[in-house]
């Protein structure tokens, strides 16, 4: 099974998540969108979430992103590449 990636970069910590390749597109989608979406709310759990940029979710990676993933970040204006 291969593995895809997306990534969710903070200002001074990158945490990034590694998926199998199976995992549903819409659910993959629905949990980029929810991180982007709820800035406050994960802050309010988790403090390190203060540093949590969303704008900044998408960088470069040698590791493919997860085709939901991708679909989540056009939608958000996020995606940094055309082709795809």
């Amino acid at each position: 099974m291969p593995l895809v990636w997306w990534k969710a970069r903070l200002t001074w910590i990158e945490v990034d998540f590694y998926l199998v390749a199976d995992v549903n597109d819409e659910m993959v989608s629905e949990l980029v969108r929810t991180l982007y979406a709820n800035k406050t709310v994960l802050t309010n759990a988790y403090g390190v979430f203060t540093r949590f940029d969303p704008q900044a979710m998408v960088g470069d990676s040698k590791v493919p992103y997860h085709p939901g993933a991708i679909k989540a970040y056009k939608k958000l204006g996020l995606w940094l590449w055309t082709e795809s």
